[in-house]
């Protein structure tokens, strides 16, 4: 049986099962792989996996097995915004926190946007607010005009 780097299957499977937004059940309901092998793949706590194994998971994520396996060079470039940021001096455990850290930023982003938008709301209400107060005071300023024989 080929030996597989499955640090790196784990961190790719991480990776890639929150890049289409799954569960391990979905995959194991497609792939047919047990619940429990995905599982201890992921977790990087399985010992040994079989070659049809990886090409299942390849399959279903859409990839080679070299991709999955990280053994491509293209796998270790974080591309974006133009730049081109070689990973390849990185271990393992830097790159997963490299990956928590991204994940971070993303909800720390979505919190301040969450922020925003509630401290938003809340100037819309006092504005509204103030709206209606002008209106009672208006009201009531027209209802003086006329007098007390109304």
């Amino acid at each position: 049986m080929p030996s597989f780097n499955l640090n790196q299957i784990a961190a790719n499977m991480k990776r890639l099962r929150a890049l289409k937004g799954v569960t391990i059940g979905q995959i194991a309901g497609k792939t047919g792989i047990s619940y429990e092998v995905l599982t201890r793949l992921e977790k990087g706590t399985e010992t040994k996996i079989a070659p049809s194994t990886i090409n299942l998971l390849a399959q279903y994520f859409e990839i080679t097995t070299e991709q999955l396996e990280g053994s491509s060079a293209v796998e270790r470039y974080l591309v974006t915004g133009g730049r081109k940021i070689d990973l390849s001096d990185y271990s393992e455990a830097e790159l997963t926190e490299i990956e928590n850290f991204m994940v971070f930023l993303r909800w720390r982003r979505a919190e301040e946007k969450r922020v925003r938008e509630q401290e938003a709301s809340e100037r819309e209400q006092q504005r509204a607010q103030r709206e209606a107060a002008k209106s009672v005071k208006s009201f009531t300023e027209r209802l003086a005009l006329l007098g007390p024989n109304i």
